[in-house]
């Protein structure tokens, strides 16, 4: 009789597991945790994580992590590494703006500029050596349920949801690359992924994404709320 009644206490408290488990898996995939699928000619790949980005790909078919790691001073700090490796030290001083460092936190080794054409974003990026790359405004290649330019003019955040992509051009005016930022709203799910020129170094491809990840930030924290029907004021 004993053992009867323990069985049926067991069984809720399995079923109650099956669905904790269920429901973090969902959780997971909604925060844009679970791996997604990359477009097959990038050179770089990397998604949100619920603490900086995760790099999927790499050159050289190295994967790693970009992990929020406190503040310097004022400044959100992430570090990236290559596997087990320290590779650098990012700082965002202000949105859309990110300084690389050494993995000590040494002196400056390139960078992200950020600038805005009628709130749309263009981005410089800065390697160690000086060499620059720029972007153009981040359009929509086809068809989107969202805005067709990733800008600061988006309405709600269900504007945002979308593929925006820019070329990569660099100080000749030639076409090198590109880099893009996959959105999905309400879900917060985020994908960066590009094609950078061979020997490009990775922190300064993780830096373009860690900008375009800010500026999305940004956004969506003064856009109307679709799934919580809120709203921020809008200020710089």
């Amino acid at each position: 009789m004993g053992r009867s009644c323990s069985s049926s206490r067991a069984r809720p408290a399995r079923w109650l597991v099956v669905l904790v488990l269920g429901l973090a898996g969902c959780l997971y995939r909604t925060l844009g945790l679970e791996p997604p699928e990359f477009d097959s000619n990038a050179t770089f790949a990397a998604y949100r994580t619920h603490d900086g980005l995760a790099i999927a790909r790499a050159e050289g078919g190295s994967s790693g992590t970009l992990d929020a790691a406190g503040w310097s001073g004022l400044t959100p700090t992430y570090h990236l590494r290559l596997g087990d490796v320290p590779v650098a030290e990012l700082q965002v001083p202000t949105t859309a703006q990110v300084v690389i460092r050494g993995p000590g936190g040494g002196a400056s080794e390139g960078g992200v500029d950020p600038s805005w054409e009628d709130g749309a974003i263009r981005l410089v990026i800065r390697d160690a050596t000086g060499e620059r790359l720029h972007t153009r405004r981040f359009r929509a290649p086809e068809y989107t349920p969202g805005l067709r330019l990733l800008t600061r003019a988006a309405q709600t955040s269900l504007d945002m949801r979308g593929t925006y992509r820019s070329d990569l051009i660099d100080a000749h005016d030639a076409v090198v690359g590109w880099l893009q930022a996959r959105v999905w709203e309400p879900s917060g799910r985020r994908v960066y992924e590009g094609v950078f020129p061979q020997g490009y170094p990775v922190a300064a491809a993780a830096a373009a994404a860690l900008a375009l990840d800010s500026e999305i930030d940004w956004i969506k924290r003064f856009v109307f709320d679709a799934t919580r029907g809120s709203t921020g004021a809008i200020t710089r």
